[in-house]
């Protein structure tokens, strides 16, 4: 028995009578992909033709998942053998086993990240050819963006493990690799991916047509309906009148007759600059802009007695 770890496995041969004459033994392997020997011939004579003459095997490894892999060691009579009767045999099988020390790894698609309020778990799948695998174990390479004890692993089933992440409220944002090991009766194997930390998650505030968004001193891009607006880059970002390509900001006026709650509306304004501004209270209502005339404009307010009209 072998493996691809480069383990080595030790045959002994030696002839079964005493022979008239030299017995010639040529060697090789079955399999030149999974082992290799240390000998290619054996030299039995009249006076040591019954002292066992060691042939050391050595397991190749591959990059393959292809299970353990029988072979054999194969000793052929050589032309030189001066004995007839040995002369006459056929080649001699010695069974040999290379175990694969190999395992698949399905991994997370990166990149991957999270906030320090932690990632969901996100599944590893390991196949092995050989015996099942399990005792997963999960190590950070950072300590100081995810230290091990914020990570926790469960196998799910025999190929499956969940790895989730939480509690990274004392840790640097920052980029580190998540090393998982598994085992079975006879190797480890392993397989990482990398996680990039984002700090806190960020929360955005209103002030009329600007907002903002923290924590501070992270890079930010602001996007409107999934396009990033060109230079909105700072923590803060302050919206127009009209704002190409689909939001505008208007003050809406207030009715003091009305009783029900309104927490949307839809206006449909000739062109969006009709909308008529308001002297009281003056709290913003976010719509889309319409981009041709006589489009209805979808517009939300905060929730309370509000009505609208336009000019």
């Amino acid at each position: 028995m072998v493996d691809e770890t480069g383990a080595t496995g030790v045959v002994e041969l030696r002839l079964g009578t005493q022979p008239t004459g030299n017995v010639v033994v040529d060697l090789s392997v079955s399999d030149a992909t999974e082992a290799s020997i240390d000998v290619a011939q054996l030299t039995f004579t009249n006076a040591n033709w019954n002292v066992p003459q060691p042939v050391t095997v050595t397991g190749l490894d591959d990059v393959l998942d292809d299970g353990d892999i029988n072979l054999s060691l194969v000793a052929t009579m050589n032309g030189a053998t001066a004995d007839p009767t040995y002369a006459a045999m056929g080649p001699e099988n010695f069974a040999i086993t290379n175990r694969d020390d190999d395992a698949d790894f399905t991994l997370p698609v990166p990149p991957a990240f999270c906030r320090d309020i932690g990632m969901a778990a996100v599944n590893v799948l390991v196949t092995n050819a050989g015996v099942p695998v399990g005792s997963p174990i999960v190590v950070s390479t950072d300590q100081s963006v995810v230290d091990n004890a914020d990570i926790t692993v469960q196998q799910l089933n025999a190929t499956t493990f969940a790895i989730s992440i939480s509690d990274l409220l004392d840790n640097v944002p920052g980029t580190t690799s998540i090393s998982l090991t598994v085992s079975d009766a006879y190797f480890a194997y392993s397989g990482s991916f990398n996680i990039t930390t984002l700090g806190a998650v960020p929360v955005i505030t209103q002030d009329g047509s600007t907002l903002t968004v923290n924590p501070a001193g992270v890079s930010y891009q602001w996007y409107l309906n999934g396009a990033f607006l060109p230079g909105g880059t700072q923590q803060s970002w302050t919206a127009s009148e009209n704002q190409a390509p689909t939001r505008c900001w208007w003050w809406m006026p207030m009715a003091a007759s009305a009783t029900r709650p309104i927490s949307s509306s839809t206006l449909r304004a000739s062109h969006p600059r009709n909308a008529m501004a308001s002297a009281q209270d003056r709290s913003p209502m976010y719509c889309c802009s319409p981009r041709r005339k006589r489009d209805y404009c979808a517009c939300w307010m905060r929730a309370g007695a509000w009505s609208a009209r336009h000019a």
